[in-house]
């Protein structure tokens, strides 16, 4: 069962009697940008930006977290004291960050496209979105405006500006040279194909380099903009993701982690050296000496590049892992995150929701439960069973091992956790004493895939695909048996609510809502359907007379009051 915390992001903004309140929306690290003045770095993290004081490369310390966008952030550009956001469906964001402990938003510009890179010069600023060029007339950054624009043919995923041109990466359509002269009237002067998707581009000079899908770096004269002309190459093993150029050096956020190529002569490109990453490089930026790399859910390392064929680790910055699942109790949140446990925010102020405790568990963090004063929260690592009487001092009381399966979601009836392992296994642990939980028996169910579970004593619940539903009977917990079932054919049950004497399940592609009256359990019965058909890998809480429903970037409610219509 999923408890959904209310504070979501609403990607496209069309909402029906919601209003965003707020965020907490840290997660993986994925762009960065430095000011060199203040030696500040800007971190992207999920749909929020940290602000760290790097001026100690080995202990990179966070000044703030108060820039939190209403999208994923993809890029950003700082120029002047004042940061541009790219942020997907969440458009551009400009915020004033001249006092970094406070930082300020100027202002959004919203389109209806994804925005995936921005570029400022001069008085303007320059955005990709899907398949277009975009540009803005920022001279009052309060106060966005578009003056022009230029469809490409296919998605636009990265530009760079020189002079009168802009550069822009259009993914399986090579690369794209659009006359900027004119700003109200920017069009199409070149364009070079790659035979392959490109990832990045990066300009020093009068070279244009560019990184692709096959994993070639490529680098492009570009001394004649409207003739663009491939003059060199490079073939890696590994996928790199974005580029960055500075002197005769090429830096590549890698499947390695960073990858640095000698570029000193174009036509005779050579590997130099890497640092291999606790996961891959997502994100580069590079000044002086040192390297910034995003590494995804691993956060932030900061490199010393002075020799650049062996780059040395110095710091790092930890960020939010992806968050799994989450349960509400009084004014704090509990967030069962993959990598990195526990994390509890106090959320007494929606507008300003604030980190205040992290409880570090092993393997990867699935799903929590909450019967206070414990949190019950399960993963590769089996069953953790966690002290949260002072939410700022969580601490693990008891733990349960399982090794060879992963526990994917919980239900507690005291005094026994029901756990779903993987596939068809279902697990029953009496957690009598919190210390020393101990499993009772574990049995195979006859479905499939199992995904979601609910306990109203004595009847479990589960959900998932061939059969959709069951119920079985756990009055034994030694020796449950299957009641009942309700299936329908092909479809895959993600996650289930039980009031009885009704079942409310979600489906997962297409999306829709179905109520089972489950008042025989030997025969359930489905009485409705509620279409869902644009949200797929839903997740289900109910608080009648409504039914809240959260999947891919969307939020939902509908009102359950009669469960017939």
């Amino acid at each position: 069962m999923v408890y959904t915390l209310i504070f979501l992001t609403l990607f496209k903004f069309d909402s029906l009697n919601v209003r965003f309140i707020g965020n907490f929306p840290f997660g993986p690290a994925n762009a960065v940008t430095y000011d060199s003045s203040r030696k500040v770095l800007f971190l992207g993290s999920g749909g929020g930006v940290y602000i760290l004081d790097v001026s100690e490369p080995s202990n990179p310390r966070k000044i703030s977290d108060k820039i939190r966008t209403r999208g994923i952030v993809s890029s950003l550009f700082y120029l002047n004291k004042i940061l541009y956001i790219a942020n997907g469906y969440g458009g551009l964001e400009i915020w004033d960050v001249s006092h970094l402990q406070n930082p300020s938003k100027f202002s959004s510009y919203i389109l209806e496209e994804f925005v995936y890179d921005v570029f400022v010069c001069s008085s303007y600023a320059y955005i990709v979105s899907d398949s277009c060029f975009r540009i803005l007339d920022i001279t009052v950054p309060q106060n966005p405006r578009e003056v022009g624009h230029c469809y490409l043919p296919d998605i636009a995923n990265s530009l760079f500006i020189k002079g009168n041109y802009a550069y822009v990466g259009a993914n399986r359509m090579g690369v794209r040279v659009i006359d900027i002269t004119y700003p109200a009237e920017p069009r199409e002067v070149g364009h070079l194909y790659v035979y392959s998707c490109v990832f990045d581009i990066y300009l020093l000079n009068n070279y244009l380099y560019l990184i692709d899908l096959q994993n070639w770096l490529r680098v492009i004269d570009i001394s004649i903009p409207h003739i663009p002309r491939e003059i060199g190459v490079f073939w890696d093993s590994f996928p790199h993701y974005q580029i960055f150029v500075l002197d005769t050096f090429c830096y590549t956020a890698s499947g390695i982690g960073l990858t640095i190529f000698n570029v000193s002569n174009p036509q005779r490109i050579y590997k130099v050296g890497y640092y291999d990453s606790p996961t891959y490089g997502k994100y580069i930026y590079v000044c002086g000496l040192y390297a910034y790399l995003t590494d995804g859910e691993k956060g932030l390392r900061i490199l010393n590049i002075s020799d650049p064929r062996n780059p040395l680790e110095l710091g790092k910055y930890e960020v939010p892992h992806i968050t799994k699942d989450v349960s509400i109790y009084s004014s704090y949140a509990f967030i069962a995150q993959s990598l990195s446990g526990l994390k509890i925010l106090d959320i007494s102020n929606p507008q300003n929701i604030i980190e205040i405790s992290t409880l570090y568990l092993p393997g990867n963090t699935n799903k929590i439960f909450l019967s206070f004063p414990y949190a019950y929260i399960c993963g590769d690592s089996g069953l953790r069973i966690i002290d949260i009487s002072n939410p700022y001092n969580p601490y693990e009381v008891g733990h349960w091992d399982d090794t060879a399966t992963s526990a994917n979601d919980i239900f507690i009836v005291y005094p026994y956790a029901y756990l779903l392992g993987n596939y068809q296994l279902l697990r029953i642990i009496d957690i009598s004493d919190p210390r020393n939980p101990v499993e009772v028996n574990s049995f195979t169910t006859r479905m499939n895939f199992i995904y979601g579970i609910y306990v109203v004593y004595p009847y479990l619940y589960i959900v998932g695909l061939n059969p959709t539903f069951m119920i079985y009977d756990i009055s034994n917990p030694y020796n449950p048996f299957e009641v009942g079932y309700f299936h329908l054919p092909g479809a895959y049950a993600s996650d289930v609510v039980v009031l009885f004497p009704y079942a409310y399940f979600t489906i997962r592609h297409p999306g829709r809502l179905v109520i089972v009256d489950v008042s025989n359990p030997s025969s359930p019965y489905g009485i409705s359907e509620y279409n869902l058909s644009d949200l797929i890998n839903t997740s289900l809480f109910l608080s009648l007379p409504y039914a809240y429903i959260a999947g891919n970037h969307t939020f939902r409610i509908i009102n359950v009051s009669n469960p017939y219509s």
